[in-house]
């Protein structure tokens, strides 16, 4: 039996850059457009990280994620879906059984 590695894992925004100071927080979904990464939390927040792809000398890449913007959305529910509508330059947002339409780069 042949063993074909197809793709290896690695991570793209560090634990700790999602959870500042909070003790707990769960993603709920993420969305990503280009080199834009948008998270959606249990706690209500949208996070808009900026990903830059690195090439290592040993063939393997690595992700830089720097944080953007955040934003609650004021609901008490979580964040259900992300979805980008890049030709409208928007992120639409399902949450509380309601869809919000939010700028793509400044939230």
């Amino acid at each position: 039996m042949m063993n074909i590695k197809a793709f290896t894992l690695v991570s793209a925004v560090e634990r700790e850059l999602l959870m500042g100071d909070r003790d707990h927080i769960s993603i709920e979904c993420v969305e990503c457009c280009g080199r834009n990464l948008y998270v959606g939390t249990n706690d209500c927040f949208i996070y808009h990280f900026l990903l830059e792809e690195k090439a290592m000398p040993t063939g393997t890449a690595t992700f830089v994620a720097t944080k953007q913007l955040h934003r609650h959305l004021g609901f008490k529910k979580p964040v259900n879906e992300l979805c980008a509508a890049s030709a409208l330059n928007r992120l639409l947002v399902l949450c509380d059984n309601s869809i919000t339409l939010v700028n793509m780069l400044n939230l």
